[in-house]
């Protein structure tokens, strides 16, 4: 668990990695609805709304930064929910190395072939180890 600000910035720092092309963002458009969907739930929205975010920019701001690919159908993912399996569709379409997810049971799973899961954190991590320090 985390508190919301800290929920909030791992996204944000998610997108600057993108901005500052340190990312490509890949999503499909069935996971951009669910995005939408998922940030206008009164959870999410009470967050968004203490830290002065508006959940609509968010996601203007993905998408102005993002990729939008055609998924590919995969068949052989042991994957524990099926409606994850978009994400890993998506990530097979646009060629992704990384997954970042905050889903239990779909980090659980920690890579498909080549392509790894892991949390938004350890993205982050990754991101700034390749990168290095900033001069």
């Amino acid at each position: 668990m985390c508190s919301y600000r800290r929920c909030l910035r791992t996204p944000l720092a998610i997108l600057e990695t993108a901005r500052d092309e340190q990312s490509l963002l890949l999503i499909t458009v069935e996971i951009l609805a669910e995005v939408e969907a998922t940030l206008l739930r009164p959870k999410f929205t009470k967050y968004l709304q203490k830290s002065g975010a508006d959940p609509g920019a968010f996601v203007r701001r993905y998408v102005q930064l993002a990729r939008v690919v055609t998924p590919s159908p995969v068949t052989d993912c042991p994957i524990e929910d099926p409606d994850d399996l978009k994400f890993i569709e998506c990530a097979v379409g646009g060629g992704a190395r990384y997954i970042v997810s905050g889903d239990h049971p779909l980090l659980t799973l920690e890579h498909y072939h080549e392509i790894q899961i892991v949390t938004p954190s350890r993205y982050l991590a990754v991101v700034a180890y390749h990168t290095g320090p900033e001069e």
